[in-house]
């Protein structure tokens, strides 16, 4: 089984009209061949702290990214390289995997986490702190479709 070619976008500009990805919605039609791995960032997370889903521009924009069969959504979640409190983390997961029941937006969901500022070198503590997010990523309710986690794997040696 061969896998498709894909391209990681880091879609970190603000949806403030219809407009504003409609380049990016082109170029996914266009390439069908093409898998694009978006990575969604509302603000530095999943959006403002008290609020369960993100704000409207989002929620009118995302439903269109999930809509194309060549694009995997994932959210951006820090890490600070597994400094970051671990209950912190998971909660900005559990705010993602929230979306699609706190938002009345269909569509309205991530594929999997992106995680960012992860560790550069290989130490036990922080492997652990990558699997157990790791597991907690993938049984999370709501997150949608594969379950993607992305960071970069730090190998012993």
């Amino acid at each position: 089984m061969s896998r498709k070619p894909a391209v990681i976008v880091p879609l970190y500009n603000y949806p403030l009209t219809p407009l504003t990805w409609e380049p990016l919605y082109k170029a996914i039609v266009a390439s069908p061949d093409l898998e694009f791995i978006i990575v969604l960032n509302p603000d530095s997370g999943p959006g403002k702290p008290g609020n369960p889903s993100p704000d409207d521009n989002y929620a009118r924009e995302v439903p269109k990214l999930n809509a194309l069969a060549n694009v995997c959504t994932l959210g951006y979640v820090r890490t600070d390289y597994c400094k970051r409190s671990f209950t912190t983390v998971c909660q900005d997961v559990a705010k993602y995997a929230g979306w699609s029941t706190h938002c009345s937006s269909s569509g309205l969901f991530v594929q999997g986490i992106f995680l960012d500022e992860t560790p550069n070198e290989y130490g036990t503590t922080q492997a652990s702190y990558l699997h157990r997010l790791g597991a907690y990523i993938k049984h999370a309710e709501g997150i949608q479709g594969r379950r993607l986690v992305g960071h970069i794997q730090v190998l012993a040696g």
